[in-house]
């Protein structure tokens, strides 16, 4: 027999009942969402025979905006998801851990290991590549988030962009960078010259006609910051390279 449980917001879990017993397999948890999200199905892995205990867990306004923020930033720290989601309780971090585990545990979130911290980092569905590049992404993201809307890996034809930032129709490409590779830093600041020199953004919905984007490279020390100096001095369009810590400032 399969029973579907109807939760708020189109979410629902597919479960197979063991019969005459009180054991349940879960198949599937489905997310079928509001056009602010993305449709994902998520499968759970289940050993060939095993049996588990089907445990209800209670839909709240919280977990709901905890998925949402993680499908959005498609890679999250416990650090980042307690800022956006817990922002109003004192008790932020600690709370945040306890969802996030009752999350997981329901499947309806994945987690793993930041390599550099040893971390708990999540996401949906399949595991994101470059996790830590992610996660760097995701701060910048989070950084500007009040006053910009981005879209995450922006393809615009001759390259990928990380994220495509605009803050009151003033567009950004944004890049975050952990190392540098100077070989592979120019051709990617050679594809953001190509495509201002081509003016094919200027026929695409683009924020703010007739003047192109701002590209910014975001590092973690001063150290590469002064690389990129080097790298971006002689471009001949507007590239700036600025520190995390500096990115509310220059994203503006």
């Amino acid at each position: 027999m399969v029973v579907y449980h109807n939760y708020p917001l189109g979410v629902y879990e597919i479960i197979l009942r063991i019969q005459n017993t009180n054991w349940y397999i879960n198949l599937y948890t489905i997310q079928i969402k509001t056009t602010l999200f993305s449709c994902e199905v998520l499968v759970c892995m289940i050993a060939k025979n095993q049996a588990i205990p089907f445990k209800s867990l209670k839909q709240t306004s919280r977990r709901f905006s905890i998925i949402n923020f993680v499908q959005d930033f498609v890679v999250l720290s416990r650090r980042q998801i307690s800022q956006l989601a817990f922002v109003d309780s004192n008790y932020g971090l600690w709370i945040c851990r306890v969802e996030l585990k009752k999350l997981f545990d329901a499947g309806l979130i994945q987690r793993g290991r930041c390599m550099s911290t040893n971390d708990y980092v999540y996401w949906c569905g399949k595991q994101p590549k470059q996790i830590e590049h992610m996660l760097g992404i995701s701060e910048v993201c989070l950084i500007v988030r009040e006053k910009a809307v981005f879209k995450r890996e922006y393809d615009f034809g001759i390259g990928v962009a990380d994220v495509f930032i605009t803050v009151e129709n003033r567009p950004y490409f944004v890049e975050y960078q952990r190392s540098i590779n100077h070989s592979d830093m120019s051709v990617k600041l050679k594809q953001y010259e190509q495509y201002a020199l081509s003016r094919r953004w200027d026929t695409e919905e683009w924020p703010m006609p007739g003047r192109f984007a701002r590209v910014v490279v975001v590092v973690d020390n001063l150290k590469d910051k002064e690389r990129i100096e080097k790298i971006i001095k002689n471009s001949s369009i507007k590239i700036i390279a600025c520190l995390m810590s500096d990115v509310k400032e220059v994203i503006v």
